[in-house]
């Protein structure tokens, strides 16, 4: 049973796909077959500002999973995007391997998820 003499829940290919900026396009072939890609971070204000992205729903996954104690790890699917657009481009790197904008996110909620920085009752689902 997870959570007892050890055992414990992987997250594992976790991801959420982004949309391609034209100066990255070279980098990619194909059509896209995902019509739900969010932008890397939402930019903007407003009703703009809180729409989805891949900087807060990654964000919030790992948090999530942290504050599960029955969790034991968690793994972004991918690092870097698939060069195939009916592929995967939930990486945190463009396929050229330049970090995407929501790259400095997700080493910042690692961070503190390691060193024990995150209030779990601030966390939907992360209990108290």
């Amino acid at each position: 049973m997870p959570g007892t003499g050890g055992v414990t829940v992987w997250y594992l290919e976790d991801g959420f796909q982004t949309t391609i900026p034209s100066d990255k396009q070279r980098f990619y072939r194909g059509s896209e077959n995902d019509r739900y890609v969010i932008p890397p971070v939402a930019n903007g204000s407003g009703e703009q500002r809180v729409r989805p992205d891949q900087a807060r729903q990654l964000s919030n996954a790992l948090k999530l999973a942290y504050c599960q104690p029955a969790v034991g790890a968690f793994f972004n699917f991918e690092l870097m995007d698939e060069a195939r657009l009916r592929g995967w481009q939930s990486g945190v790197l463009w396929r050229d391997g330049t970090p995407k904008p929501s790259y400095e996110s997700f080493k910042g909620t690692i961070a503190a998820v390691k060193a024990g920085d995150v209030d779990c009752s601030t966390v939907t689902g992360g209990g108290s």
